[in-house]
């Protein structure tokens, strides 16, 4: 029974911690960086979101439906007409 305790604790702490100090995908610890969002800019998506991605310190963009867009890539805006979307 002391022995359960003692694990409960330690998932605990573990998930705390983990929600405080988030790691990117390859195991790194997050840069300090400016809010990346702060000065972006998707054009071909009018109503994009931005979401800043401090692992890489870049604005990630997501349009209403949570999809990530590819704001560089104009071919993709005319393909699937997005830059229409949000007029």
């Amino acid at each position: 029974m002391h022995g359960m305790v003692k694990l409960v604790l330690l998932l605990v702490c573990l998930s705390l911690a983990s929600a405080a100090f988030p790691m990117c995908p390859d195991g790194q610890v997050p840069r300090h960086c400016p809010n990346p969002c702060r000065s972006a800019t998707c054009y071909g998506f009018r109503g994009a979101h931005c979401r800043p991605n401090y692992c890489g310190c870049y604005p990630m963009f997501f349009d209403n439906n949570g999809r990530q867009l590819d704001c560089q890539n104009r071919w993709y805006n005319r393909r699937f007409n997005y830059h229409n979307r949000y007029d």
